[in-house]
């Protein structure tokens, strides 16, 4: 399945594409702009500002070498052998 976002700037094209959707039966869901108060703005542009915090995230190198390690790679002598 593919997902899409139009951009489309006059009503009339709109009106022309949604009926041609119909026909060839496929979905669509309108997105809707959300708009946040100065309150809301202000808060999040805070959380943003204050950063996040990843220390419980552990070594994320080591994560890796370990989801991998059972993983033959392409040029790379296994362990196994």
């Amino acid at each position: 399945m593919t997902h899409l976002t139009l951009n489309i700037r006059h009503k009339k094209d709109l009106e022309v594409l949604i009926p041609l959707l119909e026909r060839l039966k496929i979905e669509y869901t309108p997105a809707r702009k959300k708009k946040l108060s100065a309150a809301q703005l202000a808060k999040y542009q805070k959380i943003i500002a204050a950063g996040g915090d990843a220390s419980y995230f552990g070594d994320a190198v080591e994560w890796q070498r370990e989801q991998r390690k059972e993983r033959n790679l392409p040029f790379r002598k296994s362990e196994s052998a």
